[in-house]
């Protein structure tokens, strides 16, 4: 594992992470039920443009070239900005021609992502472990997807059971993936969460499998 200036860039995001994590987490603890408060969304938001930056580098950094690539979760954060940017709008209960350009920016988004995709050279793909790093980013960042779409349903932020369940399931994965990587930033990510998702499930079970924002 490489520590240099760049390793620790990417700390922040993990900061950004953990802070929303503990928001999220020290708030449900307080209701006694799961919570998604609006400062969730930002930190989310601050987390993933770091991480986002901290990518590309480790992307395109010769010293890393023979390693599995991060591109999996490079393409996993970039699309995760639209559930993310789309639950502040409910949070805040925004007027029409902010949620169509929420709309846009989202389309915008994933546009982008499938032309990211389409564009990166075969070579970047590298080893086998793409495979696992592929599954393991599905089914990690559309868990935001599905929680996008539910709040959407409900007109307000909130989290369903099945968010914390495929959570569980892609974090695993992408634990796997990132000790193949051999990056700190990305496993240190990904184990911290184990806890509060634990937690979260148990609440929601307690509270009838539904969260309030």
């Amino acid at each position: 594992m490489v520590i240099d200036g760049w390793t620790l860039f990417g700390f922040l995001a993990n900061a950004f992470f953990t802070i929303r994590v503990l928001i999220q987490w020290i708030s449900s603890e307080r209701a006694k039920k799961c919570l998604a408060p609006p400062s969730y969304w930002w930190f989310s938001l601050a987390g993933a443009a770091v991480m986002i930056i901290y990518s590309l580098e480790r992307l395109f950094d010769e010293q890393f070239q023979d390693a599995p690539t991060p591109l999996p979760m490079l393409i996993g954060t970039i699309a995760s900005l639209v559930p993310y940017s789309r639950n502040l709008m409910l949070n805040y209960k925004a007027s029409r021609k902010w949620h169509i350009l929420s709309y846009i920016f989202g389309g915008g988004i994933l546009l982008f992502c499938v032309g990211l995709l389409l564009y990166m050279d075969v070579q970047l793909i590298r080893t086998n472990w793409i495979i696992v790093g592929s599954i393991g980013s599905v089914i990690w960042y559309s868990r935001f997807m599905w929680q996008w779409i539910y709040a959407e349903k409900e007109q307000r932020s909130e989290f369903p059971i099945s968010f914390w369940y495929v959570s569980l399931t892609g974090l695993g994965l992408n634990l796997i993936y990132s000790i193949a990587m051999g990056d700190i930033v990305f496993i240190l990510q990904f184990i911290f969460n184990v806890i509060p998702i634990s937690r979260n499930i148990m609440l929601m079970r307690n509270h009838g499998g539904r969260g309030i924002s």
